[in-house]
């Protein structure tokens, strides 16, 4: 494939022009070989596997409120409230 947009679409013009149903082929050939089945038909799997992957985003801690002694953040992805003490 091309590396700009431009030539992307150079390259999927050449390859459907040799056999329009070479996508289609490449999606038939890619369902076959699945052994789990995706999660199209199950979204009790897909709501664990979304689960997962929010737990171990990296949002991490926003710095709410500084004082002299304390530093206090909060929670990108829960909303909660930590207050750390300040070493100096």
């Amino acid at each position: 494939m091309g590396q700009t947009i431009k030539g992307a679409r150079k390259s999927t013009k050449k390859i459907l022009a040799n056999n329009p149903n070479h996508f289609k082929e490449m999606g038939a050939i890619g369902g076959r070989n699945s052994n789990n089945g995706g999660v199209y038909n199950n979204p009790e799997l897909a709501a664990q596997i979304g689960k997962i992957g929010g737990s171990k985003s990296r949002r991490g801690l926003k710095l709410v409120k500084e004082t002299r002694t304390h530093l206090y953040y909060v929670s990108k992805t829960t909303g909660e409230r930590t207050k750390i003490r300040k070493v100096v």
